[in-house]
């Protein structure tokens, strides 16, 4: 008899797990026990800010320690999270009625939702899940939202928070160096967004946008917010329904600013034979480059 083989992915928890950490964290903080009776106990409004802000900070370290150093199912990243929240919650009551803010953690530079399965997000999980990134001060060099499919309750969540993240990234845009938002089915409006938050990012050397209902007009942004973009490396922008005037936008774009460009790939974006030469043109000039996509277009007459 065949017997099935089968894995358990432990990382990265649910987001009831989350919250059911920033419970136990917030009755540790405020109720006695062996710690508070030595260094005092905080309210419970003041323990709530701080479990959350311990968690938060936690969550994110063990997350880039699992996509720098994936181990298969989790398991050392569920080991960090634990270590990092106990860690960070006795140095809170140590030092007293302090929030995180003043609690000694390191620099996070990774943000990334795209592990585990892809899930559909409603409302009350992105604004949960995307908090850290309203954060002030964030230094972020690697955004990705891919795989994940967002709600319209969880767009309208997200809006707010990607305006104030274009401001932020354009206040530290030298910081963004790879950004990933495929499959994510984000519409013209999110697109839109997107662009006007990526213009300034001119560190970025790589861009994944696949698989969203972006179309002509955020062809032509995305165009725009690229034309200054000279140490971009790879491209990812299939089926974004860019069409001719968007590919053709982008592919003039390319041609001027992106000598290292070592991949280009815009498949299915019901490109015709209008668009050909601005793409032959294009890829004449990359002479770096190694991998080009161009499939399920109608590039021929």
């Amino acid at each position: 008899m065949n017997q099935r083989s089968f894995s358990i992915e432990l990382w990265p928890p649910s987001q009831s797990t989350r919250l059911m950490l920033v419970e136990r964290m917030t009755k540790n903080l405020s109720t006695p026990s062996i710690f508070s009776k030595k260094y005092g106990a905080l309210s419970t409004e003041e323990a709530q800010e701080n479990a959350k802000q311990i968690e938060e900070t936690a969550f994110v370290a063990a997350n880039e320690h699992y996509v720098r150093e994936p181990d298969g199912d989790g398991s050392s990243a569920v080991q960090l999270y634990a270590k990092k929240s106990s860690k960070h919650m006795l140095e809170v009551l140590k030092r007293g009625l302090q929030t995180m803010e003043k609690v000694d953690s390191p620099c996070v530079t990774v943000f990334d939702i795209s592990g585990g399965r892809r899930t559909f997000i409603e409302a009350e999980e992105a604004e949960e899940i995307l908090r850290p990134l309203s954060v002030k001060g964030n230094s972020y060099s690697k955004i990705c939202f891919s795989d994940k499919s967002f709600g319209l309750g969880a767009a309208r969540v997200a809006e707010p928070i990607l305006i104030s993240l274009k401001d932020q990234l354009t206040e530290r845009s030298p910081a963004l160096e790879d950004f990933r938002c495929s499959s994510t089915r984000v519409g013209s409006e999110g697109g839109i967004t997107l662009a006007e938050a990526l213009k300034n990012c001119t560190s970025l050397k790589r861009l994944d946008l696949t698989d969203n209902m972006f179309g002509v007009e955020v062809g032509v942004a995305l165009s725009q917010a690229l034309s200054s973009h000279v140490g971009l490396v790879e491209a990812y922008l299939s089926y974004l329904n860019l069409e001719d005037e968007g590919a053709i936008a982008l592919a003039n774009a390319f041609k001027e600013c992106t000598p290292s460009l070592e991949v280009l790939e815009m498949a299915g974006n019901n490109m015709t034979a209008e668009a050909a030469p601005a793409l032959a043109s294009c890829i004449a000039s990359k002479h770096l480059l190694k991998k080009l996509n161009l499939s399920e277009n109608e590039l021929k007459d």
